[in-house]
Protein backbone atom coordinates (compact mmCIF):
# COMPACT_ATOMS: atom_id res chain seq x y z
CA UNK A 1 0.00 0.00 0.00
CA UNK A 2 1.17 3.54 -0.67
CA UNK A 3 1.98 5.65 2.35
CA UNK A 4 -0.43 7.98 4.10
CA UNK A 5 0.51 11.35 5.55
CA UNK A 6 2.42 10.90 8.80
CA UNK A 7 3.19 7.21 8.25
CA UNK A 8 6.70 5.84 8.68
CA UNK A 9 8.11 4.76 5.32
CA UNK A 10 10.57 1.89 4.94
CA UNK A 11 11.76 -0.74 7.38
CA UNK A 12 14.93 -2.75 8.06
CA UNK A 13 15.52 -5.15 5.18
CA UNK A 14 16.57 -8.05 7.37
CA UNK A 15 17.43 -11.05 5.20
CA UNK A 16 15.88 -9.55 2.08
CA UNK A 17 18.37 -9.38 -0.79
CA UNK A 18 18.19 -7.47 -4.09
CA UNK A 19 17.76 -9.40 -7.30
CA UNK A 20 19.81 -6.75 -9.11
CA UNK A 21 21.92 -3.69 -8.35
CA UNK A 22 21.69 -0.67 -10.65
CA UNK A 23 23.59 2.60 -10.73
CA UNK A 24 20.95 5.03 -12.02
CA UNK A 25 17.30 6.01 -11.76
CA UNK A 26 16.80 5.03 -15.40
CA UNK A 27 18.22 1.56 -14.75
CA UNK A 28 15.96 1.17 -11.74
CA UNK A 29 12.91 2.23 -13.75
CA UNK A 30 13.64 -0.24 -16.54
CA UNK A 31 13.92 -3.26 -14.24
CA UNK A 32 10.99 -2.21 -12.07
CA UNK A 33 8.85 -1.76 -15.18
CA UNK A 34 9.84 -5.12 -16.66
CA UNK A 35 9.03 -6.99 -13.45
CA UNK A 36 5.75 -5.15 -12.91
CA UNK A 37 4.61 -6.04 -16.42
CA UNK A 38 5.39 -9.67 -15.59
CA UNK A 39 3.14 -9.46 -12.54
CA UNK A 40 5.71 -9.25 -9.78
CA UNK A 41 7.29 -6.65 -7.52
CA UNK A 42 11.03 -6.42 -8.15
CA UNK A 43 13.42 -6.07 -5.21
CA UNK A 44 16.30 -3.87 -6.37
CA UNK A 45 19.21 -1.88 -5.03
CA UNK A 46 20.40 1.43 -6.47
CA UNK A 47 23.83 2.95 -5.87
CA UNK A 48 23.32 6.47 -7.26
CA UNK A 49 20.66 8.84 -8.52
CA UNK A 50 17.95 11.22 -7.43
CA UNK A 51 15.74 8.58 -5.83
CA UNK A 52 18.64 7.69 -3.56
CA UNK A 53 19.15 11.39 -2.76
CA UNK A 54 15.46 11.68 -1.88
CA UNK A 55 16.05 9.00 0.75
CA UNK A 56 18.68 11.31 2.24
CA UNK A 57 21.60 9.13 1.16
CA UNK A 58 24.72 9.79 -0.90
CA UNK A 59 25.40 6.07 -1.19
CA UNK A 60 23.71 2.84 -0.05
CA UNK A 61 24.00 1.71 3.55
CA UNK A 62 26.13 -1.36 4.38
CA UNK A 63 24.18 -4.60 3.75
CA UNK A 64 23.58 -5.22 7.46
CA UNK A 65 21.93 -1.79 7.81
CA UNK A 66 19.90 -1.76 4.60
CA UNK A 67 16.28 -0.65 4.62
CA UNK A 68 13.48 -1.69 2.26
CA UNK A 69 11.39 1.04 0.63
CA UNK A 70 8.36 0.32 -1.58
CA UNK A 71 8.27 2.76 -4.49
CA UNK A 72 5.83 3.83 -7.17
CA UNK A 73 6.58 3.72 -10.88
CA UNK A 74 5.28 6.31 -13.33
CA UNK A 75 4.46 5.47 -16.94
CA UNK A 76 4.16 8.06 -19.68
CA UNK A 77 2.73 8.17 -23.18
CA UNK A 78 4.51 10.59 -25.51
CA UNK A 79 2.37 12.54 -27.98
CA UNK A 80 -0.95 10.87 -27.12
CA UNK A 81 -2.86 10.03 -30.31
CA UNK A 82 -6.04 11.79 -29.17
CA UNK A 83 -4.46 14.98 -27.91
CA UNK A 84 -3.00 16.22 -24.69
CA UNK A 85 -6.14 15.67 -22.63
CA UNK A 86 -6.35 11.97 -23.46
CA UNK A 87 -6.23 10.00 -20.21
CA UNK A 88 -4.38 6.71 -19.90
CA UNK A 89 -6.98 4.00 -19.41
CA UNK A 90 -4.56 1.06 -19.34
CA UNK A 91 -1.47 1.60 -17.13
CA UNK A 92 0.11 -1.52 -18.63
CA UNK A 93 -0.20 -0.44 -22.28
CA UNK A 94 2.78 -1.41 -24.41
CA UNK A 95 3.54 2.11 -25.61
CA UNK A 96 4.08 3.58 -22.12
CA UNK A 97 7.62 4.45 -20.97
CA UNK A 98 8.68 4.29 -17.30
CA UNK A 99 10.40 6.60 -14.84
CA UNK A 100 10.91 6.45 -11.07
CA UNK A 101 12.44 9.83 -10.17
CA UNK A 102 11.36 12.50 -12.65
CA UNK A 103 10.23 13.50 -16.09
CA UNK A 104 11.21 16.90 -17.43
CA UNK A 105 10.20 18.79 -20.55
CA UNK A 106 12.96 21.15 -21.66
CA UNK A 107 13.31 23.89 -24.26
CA UNK A 108 16.40 25.31 -25.95
CA UNK A 109 17.94 28.02 -23.74
CA UNK A 110 21.71 28.30 -24.40
CA UNK A 111 21.91 31.85 -23.05
CA UNK A 112 20.11 30.95 -19.85
CA UNK A 113 22.40 27.99 -19.25
CA UNK A 114 25.47 30.14 -19.87
CA UNK A 115 24.50 32.80 -17.35
CA UNK A 116 23.40 30.43 -14.61
CA UNK A 117 19.64 30.11 -15.05
CA UNK A 118 19.66 26.37 -14.38
CA UNK A 119 18.16 23.69 -16.65
CA UNK A 120 15.65 25.01 -19.23
CA UNK A 121 12.71 23.07 -17.76
CA UNK A 122 9.13 24.10 -18.57
CA UNK A 123 7.45 21.05 -16.98
CA UNK A 124 8.68 18.70 -14.28
CA UNK A 125 6.79 15.64 -13.06
CA UNK A 126 8.47 14.66 -9.81
CA UNK A 127 8.20 11.26 -8.13
CA UNK A 128 11.42 12.06 -6.24
CA UNK A 129 12.27 15.34 -4.54
CA UNK A 130 15.58 15.96 -6.30
CA UNK A 131 16.65 16.63 -9.88
CA UNK A 132 20.43 16.75 -9.66
CA UNK A 133 21.33 19.69 -7.42
CA UNK A 134 17.80 21.12 -7.59
CA UNK A 135 14.98 20.19 -5.21
CA UNK A 136 12.28 20.63 -7.82
CA UNK A 137 9.71 18.53 -5.94
CA UNK A 138 10.00 19.59 -2.29
CA UNK A 139 6.75 17.78 -1.40
CA UNK A 140 7.24 14.81 -3.74
CA UNK A 141 7.38 11.33 -2.23
CA UNK A 142 8.25 8.14 -4.18
CA UNK A 143 5.47 6.08 -2.57
CA UNK A 144 2.43 8.32 -2.07
CA UNK A 145 0.61 7.27 -5.24
CA UNK A 146 0.94 10.68 -6.93
CA UNK A 147 3.43 12.83 -8.83
CA UNK A 148 4.08 16.51 -8.26
CA UNK A 149 3.81 18.32 -11.60
CA UNK A 150 5.32 21.82 -11.86
CA UNK A 151 4.50 23.76 -15.04
CA UNK A 152 5.93 27.10 -16.20
CA UNK A 153 9.07 29.22 -16.05
CA UNK A 154 9.72 32.35 -14.05
CA UNK A 155 10.38 35.63 -15.93
CA UNK A 156 13.84 35.90 -17.49
CA UNK A 157 15.23 38.39 -14.99
CA UNK A 158 14.22 36.18 -12.04
CA UNK A 159 15.58 32.89 -13.31
CA UNK A 160 19.02 32.98 -11.73
CA UNK A 161 17.51 33.68 -8.32
CA UNK A 162 14.87 30.99 -8.92
CA UNK A 163 17.61 28.50 -9.80
CA UNK A 164 19.42 29.35 -6.58
CA UNK A 165 16.23 28.95 -4.55
CA UNK A 166 15.47 25.64 -6.26
CA UNK A 167 18.50 24.14 -4.57
CA UNK A 168 16.55 24.22 -1.30
CA UNK A 169 13.07 23.86 -2.77
CA UNK A 170 12.12 27.38 -1.73
CA UNK A 171 11.30 28.42 -5.32
CA UNK A 172 7.74 27.26 -4.60
CA UNK A 173 5.20 28.72 -4.42
CA UNK A 174 5.72 31.17 -7.28
CA UNK A 175 3.03 32.98 -9.30
CA UNK A 176 4.62 31.88 -12.59
CA UNK A 177 4.65 28.19 -11.65
CA UNK A 178 1.58 25.98 -11.43
CA UNK A 179 1.74 22.89 -9.23
CA UNK A 180 -0.55 19.83 -9.40
CA UNK A 181 -0.33 16.68 -7.28
CA UNK A 182 -2.10 13.87 -9.09
CA UNK A 183 -2.09 10.15 -9.88
CA UNK A 184 -2.45 11.01 -13.57
CA UNK A 185 -1.75 14.10 -15.67
CA UNK A 186 -1.72 15.25 -19.30
CA UNK A 187 -0.38 18.39 -20.95
CA UNK A 188 0.62 19.98 -24.24
CA UNK A 189 3.31 22.45 -25.32
CA UNK A 190 3.44 25.43 -27.64
CA UNK A 191 6.35 24.00 -29.61
CA UNK A 192 8.28 20.79 -30.02
CA UNK A 193 10.13 20.17 -26.75
CA UNK A 194 12.56 17.61 -25.41
CA UNK A 195 11.25 15.12 -22.86
CA UNK A 196 13.79 13.57 -20.48
CA UNK A 197 13.00 10.50 -18.35
CA UNK A 198 15.19 9.95 -15.29
CA UNK A 199 17.97 11.97 -16.92
CA UNK A 200 17.81 10.20 -20.29
CA UNK A 201 16.55 12.07 -23.37
CA UNK A 202 13.55 10.19 -24.76
CA UNK A 203 12.10 12.21 -27.66
CA UNK A 204 10.89 15.50 -29.07
CA UNK A 205 7.20 15.90 -28.23
CA UNK A 206 4.24 18.27 -28.35
CA UNK A 207 2.14 16.55 -25.65
CA UNK A 208 2.25 13.78 -23.06
CA UNK A 209 0.13 11.88 -20.55
CA UNK A 210 1.28 9.99 -17.47
CA UNK A 211 -0.07 7.67 -14.79
CA UNK A 212 1.27 6.39 -11.46
CA UNK A 213 1.65 2.64 -10.80
CA UNK A 214 1.62 2.32 -6.99
CA UNK A 215 3.96 -0.03 -5.11
CA UNK A 216 5.61 -1.22 -8.32
CA UNK A 217 8.95 -2.23 -6.74
CA UNK A 218 10.94 -2.39 -3.52
CA UNK A 219 14.28 -0.60 -3.22
CA UNK A 220 16.93 -1.82 -0.77
CA UNK A 221 19.45 0.83 0.31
Amino acid sequence: MTIEKGEIWGEPAGELSPEAVVDSDAGLAALADEANRAGRQAVLSVTAGDLLATLGLDEPRPPADRHAYPIDLVRVRLDPPFGAEAEIDDPAADDLLPFVAHLTVQVADPIGRRIGHGPPIVTAAMNAAWHGQYRLGPRAHPNDGIVDVVVGRVPFGQRREAANRARSGSHLPHPSLKVARRAGWAGSFDRSSTVVLDGVVAAKIRSLALIVVPDAAVVLV
